[in-house]
């Protein structure tokens, strides 16, 4: 992917021919997820309260922070991060037993609700729409996979 990532931005900065095809999957946003009877569930979330909290991280690459780090960073913030796991269905099973807090894509709330168990604030911070998009190389585009 970082290869890919590469080609792109090169050929954006030219005038040739960019050797990928992509196609918006769907436009979403992160929200706050935590059990049903958490202390916080039962109103809007604060900064404050946000930042207080014990937080479990989802981390695909590994690293200790994410993207809600730097938005936290930029208003001179910070989480306690406790656990970090490397998907968001653990993260749904994890955070339905225990009082930590962890931040899911909202259509995913569902799947890792587990029965209902999980409930979902808006974060308290401003971040952007997040964006899901397929690429594939033009020379693949005619493939069934």
């Amino acid at each position: 992917f970082p290869a890919v990532m590469a080609d792109l931005t090169a050929r954006a900065q030219t005038d040739s021919v960019v050797a990928y095809e992509s196609l918006r999957l769907y436009d979403g946003e992160y929200v706050c997820v935590m059990r049903q009877d958490h202390p916080l569930a039962a109103e809007p979330l604060t900064l404050d309260q946000y930042c207080a909290a014990r937080h479990l991280l989802v981390s695909f690459s590994g690293k200790p922070y994410g993207f809600i780090d730097e938005a936290l960073t930029a208003l001179g913030r910070e989480r306690r991060i406790v656990l970090t796991v490397n998907q968001f269905f653990t993260a749904g099973r994890v955070v339905a037993t225990t009082d930590l807090l962890t931040v899911l894509p909202r259509h995913f709330v569902g799947v890792a609700s587990l029965g209902g168990e999980l409930v979902w604030r808006a974060l308290p911070m401003p971040l952007p729409t997040v964006h899901v998009d397929a690429l594939w190389h033009r020379n693949k585009g005619h493939d069934a996979a």
